[in-house]
């Protein structure tokens, strides 16, 4: 048996792992710890559904883009490029004005889009309350350890998601000054900015969330915290839209100190970061101020409001009933007759419902689709302005379709899928036509009706056709109901889907709008539309024979491909 010895037991001889256990050990530094472990956590079924991902893996996919993005920079900034194509020397500080605020851009709306997304896990929830509540633990100890790890969160995501440009786009901009005092004053200036450009989203966010649960009852915060998360985001996307028109409003505003792009948060930020390096002026100098109070502001705001809300949220957790937010939901209903003419058999009827029900009442599912569809009118929105109203309506049908097939694969949070295993014969059964069918039901009246409203029946015509043809095409190896099979086990192929999804974005929308052009110039060429709608379709049948191996059975749990494949010659 081991014992423990006289000079292992002295402080100054603790090992270092022994001395973390030692300090962990302690209960504030425990507390700590399980919060911060809960902001990392994806939700209470996480390991079920196999959604969680390790902090690891989530810090290592926030970092890639600003490295990414500050390497291909290197062609704008390289002087022996620029000498090649004829261009003149320019003002490094005043030229990458554009891409300071990119970056400030993207590091705000990273680090609200982490927070509004994660914003269940920054209070305690019920499982929470029934461990600590019975814990000889005072109600401040709790509310400062929680307080600690949302400051200590909030300051890992921040530097993490900045820390690769933070080095990178410094290095790429002064490349060709050969100063390593201009290239540390550089870095400095801009980690500066972005971490407070952060650090000023995170606690707005947090403000507002803290606010409303100290204002409003338990139930109306339910019911309007989903509602205000979805515009939260909206406001992120629109921000991160902000980039392309933007910076050039920022170069005119000495000559234009009152124009209304003053107040876009983010150039705030960029008057700082110029006024860091001396190319601000008295106009950009006051932003930089305004930035830095407005950030001290929204600290302050969050701190109050946190411990407002904390004590009363914390002990009226056994008293909140648990029912999604918002409570009882319409409930939708129509004619039998239009169950029987739309939805034939008592499958379809049965799912349709439940997907429809489900869609309406999960936060998490209404929350992601709304973030497709928010994203869908910011860039709907920038389309109409600049005049050019065609691909209007492919933009809100392509975003509608990708939110669609996208929220289905989301397991529900209460895994009850065993059920649909034992009493349904898994094969045969029509899961795509019931995601068809719900697809359809969401984007005729959101984009279909309003199309037809308001740019006449060919546009409408030829938008239901390319509508169609892109849910078969998302919709062919469907084979599950929706919400009820479990996430796949995070995959590097993830960042590729992403690719795929912007290529196919441009794809529908730019080519789309062309093909449409092309058929409004001449109204007799609409006569083709039914043609090319049955090529398309005969492709995708002989697509379907040509791969006997796609599954027909349905699939109630997603699975890592195997290490072996099998050729079954």
């Amino acid at each position: 048996m081991l014992t423990e010895s006289p000079e292992i037991s002295s402080p100054q001889s603790v090992p270092p792992a022994a001395e973390w256990r030692f300090l962990r050990d302690r209960p504030f530094r425990r507390l700590v710890l399980h919060f911060l472990g809960g902001l990392f956590r994806s939700g209470e079924d996480s390991e079920e559904t196999g959604v969680e991902m390790g902090v690891g893996d989530l810090l290592a996919l926030l970092a890639v883009p600003g490295g990414l993005l500050s390497l291909i920079l290197f062609d704008k900034y390289s002087s022996l490029l620029r000498f090649l194509r004829g261009h003149p020397a320019f003002d490094i500080y005043t030229g990458s004005l554009p891409d300071k605020y990119f970056f400030i851009v993207f590091s705000m709306v990273i680090t609200g889009a982490v927070t509004v997304l994660k914003w269940d896990q920054i209070l305690p929830g019920p499982r929470d309350h029934a461990n600590l509540a019975p814990l000889p633990l005072p109600a401040r100890s709790i509310f400062l350890a929680n307080l600690t790890a949302i400051l200590l969160a909030a300051s890992l995501f921040a530097v993490d998601v900045n820390a690769a440009s933070a080095i990178l786009f410094p290095f790429v901009v002064t490349a060709e000054m050969n100063s390593f005092g201009g290239f540390l004053h550089f870095v400095l200036a801009h980690a500066l900015c972005v971490v407070l450009a952060s650090a000023f989203t995170f606690f707005f966010c947090f403000a507002i969330m803290g606010w409303l649960m100290a204002c409003l009852p338990d139930r109306l915060f339910r019911k309007v915290s989903l509602y205000v998360r979805i515009l939260l985001m909206i406001g992120l996307l629109a921000l991160l839209c902000t980039a392309f028109a933007v910076p050039r409003l920022v170069m005119r505003l000495p000559a234009a100190p009152d124009s209304l792009v003053r107040w876009v948060p983010a150039v705030w930020f960029v008057g700082l970061y110029q006024s860091l390096q001396g190319r601000g002026g008295a106009v950009l100098h006051s932003l930089g101020q305004l930035g830095l109070g407005a950030t001290a502001a929204a600290f302050g705001s969050a701190m109050l409001c946190s411990a407002l809300s904390y004590r009363r949220h914390f002990l009226r957790i056994p008293e909140v009933s648990d029912l999604p937010p918002g409570g009882r939901r319409l409930r939708l209903s129509w004619p039998a007759f239009l169950d029987r003419l739309f939805l034939p058999t008592p499958f379809q009827r049965a799912c349709y419902h439940f997907t429809v029900r489900t869609l309406l009442r999960s936060e998490t599912h209404c929350l992601l689709l709304g973030v497709f569809a928010g994203l869908g009118l910011v860039l709907a929105s920038q389309q109409a302005l600049s005049g050019d109203w065609l691909p209007v309506p492919l933009i809100l049908a392509y975003l509608g379709i990708c939110g669609l097939r996208f929220v289905f694969n989301v397991p529900v949070r209460l895994n009850a899928n065993w059920i649909y295993q034992v009493v349904l014969d898994d094969s045969g059964l029509e899961t795509a036509a019931v995601a068809r069918k719900v697809m359809l039901s969401f984007l005729i009246p959101a984009v279909l009706l309003p199309t037809l409203l308001g740019m006449g029946w060919r546009p409408a015509a030829f938008v239901l056709a390319a509508l169609l043809l892109l849910v078969e095409v998302l919709l062919f190896r469907f084979h599950k109901i929706p919400f009820t099979c479990t996430f796949p086990p995070f995959q590097n192929h993830v960042i590729l889907l992403f690719f795929v999804f912007l290529f196919g974005f441009f794809l529908f929308t730019g080519l789309g709008a062309g093909i449409e052009r092309w058929m409004l110039a001449e109204p007799r060429r609409f006569l083709a539309l039914p043609a090319g709608m049955l090529i398309a379709w005969g492709i995708l049948q002989q697509v379907r024979r040509d791969f006997p191996e796609v599954e027909t059975r349905l699939i109630f749990q997603e699975g890592a491909a195997p290490a072996v494949q099998r050729l079954d010659l």
